[in-house]
């Protein structure tokens, strides 16, 4: 997935949980998908094992499409 920059890394898929945001736009792998209690979709992020809420990112990557299989 591309991220854009000051993009928001969370240990959560929830907007209140704790995380970093970046400084820049890049690309990172998504592993998997969730849809939290409010119905947001997030990715999970397996080069920065952290969640990623699906506004803030776009694919494909490589011609990947984003996951569809859920965590």
């Amino acid at each position: 997935m591309h991220y854009k920059a000051g993009t928001y890394f969370r240990n959560g898929p929830y907007a209140e949980c704790r995380g970093y945001k970046t400084p820049s736009q890049g690309w990172s792998g998504a592993s998997c998908r969730y849809y939290n209690d409010y119905g947001n979709l997030w990715y999970y992020s397996s080069d920065w094992r952290a969640w990623v809420y699906s506004g803030s990112v776009s694919f494909p990557i490589d011609g990947a499409p984003a996951p569809t299989n859920s965590c």
